[in-house]
């Protein structure tokens, strides 16, 4: 398990790097993307991080005592780069944002895919009074979009 006292960091150079604030040192450096890194998000419970990048690829990473840090899973999230991604405090649903506006949020037992037409700057998960799932996107050109799962279309679990 990660603390908050371990931030990491990512970039041009394909690695997640994952640091001690408290020791002042580099804990771990994570290889898994063929393209830039654009964004991290750890889990609400602080046992994975999700990387995106590039390369469309989502990568779950797992942090285990003991056997440490591993990719838990990699998959091609996108056709095009994602710029962001989040994670749902209920540990199962995470969403991805693309160059594209093409915003995707993947749950235990779909995917739910919505446009918005302009690049996707950060994408944030958010519980709401429903079950209903909630999403605040920064874009680049249309400012702050909210929407809601009633407001996406669902696919098939890939």
């Amino acid at each position: 398990m990660m603390t908050t006292g371990s931030p990491p960091s990512a970039g041009c150079d394909k690695i997640v790097n994952i640091y001690s604030t408290a020791e002042l040192r580099l804990v771990a450096s994570l290889a898994g993307h063929k393209g830039w890194v654009r964004d991290i998000a750890f889990s609400h419970d602080n046992n994975r991080l999700i990387s995106c990048g590039d390369d469309s690829r989502l990568i779950t990473w797992r942090f285990r005592k003991g056997s440490g840090i591993f990719a838990e899973r990699s998959i091609k999230a996108s056709s095009s780069w994602l710029l962001s991604t989040d994670t749902h405090p209920d540990g199962m649903t995470y969403a991805t944002g693309d160059i594209n506006g093409v915003i995707k949020v993947f749950t235990h037992f779909g995917r739910y895919t919505g446009r918005i037409s302009v690049p996707v700057n950060k994408i944030l998960l958010y519980p709401g009074n429903t079950s209903e799932i909630n999403i605040a996107v920064a874009t680049r050109g249309k400012g702050v979009i909210l929407m809601g799962g009633a407001e996406m279309n669902m696919g098939p679990m890939r």
